[in-house]
Formats: C-alpha cells, structure tokens, sequence
C-alpha cells in the first residue's frame, strides 16, 4: 500500500486523466485493484510511452519489484492454467 501514491503521482505527471484505488469483493478480498483512465488507446500508448521513458518510474518499479513476493504471486497465477487439453 505503501507504493500506490507514488505510482498515482508518476501516473498523473505522466498525464493519466484520472486513476483510483478499489478493494476486490468475494473471491478477490484483501486484493486491490489500482485502476488508470484515458480518453481513448491513443492517450493511453502516449501516457504508457511517457511513463516508461521516465526514470523516476523505472526506479520505483525496481524498488517495489525488488520488495514484493513476485515468485508466490506467479505461483498463485498459475494455479488457474490449465494445460492445454485439460479440464
């Protein structure tokens, strides 16, 4: 939770037109779901290309990549595919 106004604030230098944070009800609870908004996909790709060009944007998704169980969510992930065939 710790990360989320930092992100807010490189999306909206970024130029996002407005974002929020929900919490997930039934299956998801405890889950957030960080939500961005644009105008159309053309705003969108120009926002996305600002932000990645950013290094203040790289530097905090070192920082929280870095913080986070990545390897445990992955692991949640794919619990939910199937290979192809099964049911």
């Amino acid at each position: 939770m710790e990360a989320v106004p930092a992100s807010a604030e490189l999306w909206k230098k970024a130029g996002c037109q407005s974002l929020h944070l929900s919490a997930t009800q039934g299956s998801g609870m405890g889950n957030f779901s960080f939500n961005t908004h644009f105008e159309n996909e053309a705003d969108y790709g120009a926002i996305s290309d600002r932000l990645n060009e950013d290094e203040a944007w790289r530097d905090w998704q070192a920082r929280v990549f870095r913080d986070s169980d990545l390897d445990r969510s992955f692991a949640w992930l794919q619990s939910f595919i199937k290979p192809p065939g099964a049911l």
